[in-house]
């Protein structure tokens, strides 16, 4: 019985920490890092592709094929 007993109390000694340990702050945390690197790519995308075509135009609009 003793056994038993000391099985129980450490059930529910363990278990509110294991249920705390996930809460729904953990995963809003996780949500917002992988939102703000997915948006920091996109930014650092755009900005590349914004580069390379004022590169392009740049490039044609001194060419001096027409002088």
């Amino acid at each position: 019985m003793k056994i038993l007993n000391a099985l129980l109390i450490t059930a529910v000694l363990i278990t509110p920490s294991l249920a705390m340990a996930e809460g729904g702050g953990d995963r809003t945390f996780v949500r917002m890092q992988a939102a703000s690197e997915r948006s920091t790519q996109s930014f650092q995308l755009a900005s590349q592709q914004q580069q390379k075509t004022t590169i392009t135009t740049t490039d044609q609009k001194h060419s001096h094929s027409n002088c």
